[in-house]
């Protein structure tokens, strides 16, 4: 075992504040952040699943919130919390977003009182958070989005708008504080069998779903975290502002070619 590596790969003594932590790819990735040795500050909107998950992680001084940060207050809550906890020196922003899909010559109401319901927390936490990381020469967001931003898809203009907003927030952080030692990147995952994702998609969809990528399934919860440990670390540090796509191919196009030719079955 090469334990230059280990020690450059370790998280420890550094602490983690994972938003949408009680579920998923949350869940998945405050356990192996964790497991790397930072402590983990939960966020999430249900209490039972967070405070089991908080319970059983493996490092130490681990707390949490049960809160909805679209809610003003609740983010003043927040950031009382993590002043007494410790300001985080990563943040991994995958708070989950909900949206109803919604063609848009359908739409009756207007969208644009909330398109950022879901982002003003960050506007309080990235002020909070830089000046003791620009202190420490050690930050880490790391912004989970979607594939959907970037290809689109039918009725998710909002939720689209919304991670959108998130990336170009991050990548303006990247640009801003990179010379403080301080990263910004995104993920985008493909599709992945989370919890939301089984509620909110018939069986049938998500299996199609599943298919339509190079690999020919789902990902997990676990093959985005595996990305969200890699980029808070300390390996990552000349890593900043990038999308990285990871999505089993969904990107590349394959799916149009095989319609074509009349070998496409889902």
């Amino acid at each position: 075992m090469n334990h230059e590596f280990l020690k450059n790969f370790s998280l420890d003594g550094k602490k983690a504040l994972v938003l949408g932590a009680s579920k998923g790819i949350g869940r998945a990735s405050s356990l192996f952040l964790s497991n790397q040795g930072a402590s983990i500050f939960g966020v999430a909107r249900g209490e039972l699943e967070l405070s089991t998950l908080i319970n059983s992680l493996p490092s130490k001084d681990n707390s949490y919130l049960a809160v909805d940060l679209s809610k003003d207050e609740r983010i003043y809550d927040l950031t009382q919390a993590i002043t007494n906890w410790g300001v985080p020196d990563i943040i991994v922003a995958n708070l989950y977003i909900r949206t109803t899909a919604e063609n848009l010559a359908n739409k009756k109401k207007k969208s644009t009182e909330f398109f950022l319901d879901d982002l003003k927390y960050l506007f309080k936490l990235i002020p909070f958070c830089i000046p003791s990381q620009r202190e420490k020469k050690f930050g880490r967001w790391i912004g989970i989005s979607s594939m959907t931003a970037s290809l689109g898809s039918p009725g998710q203009a909002v939720y689209s708008i919304k991670k959108t907003a998130l990336e170009s927030v991050l990548t303006t952080l990247a640009l801003e504080e990179g010379m403080f030692g301080i990263t910004a990147n995104i993920i985008s995952p493909g599709i992945i069998l989370t919890p939301g994702a089984k509620e909110n998609y018939p069986p049938e969809l998500l299996q199609a779903f599943s298919k339509m990528n190079v690999i020919g399934r789902a990902g997990t919860p676990e093959e985005i975290a595996h990305v969200v440990s890699f980029l808070a670390s300390p390996l990552a540090s000349y890593i900043t502002g990038v999308n990285v796509p990871v999505c089993a191919g969904y990107d590349l196009g394959w799916g149009i070619k095989y319609a074509l030719e009349g070998k496409l079955n889902l």
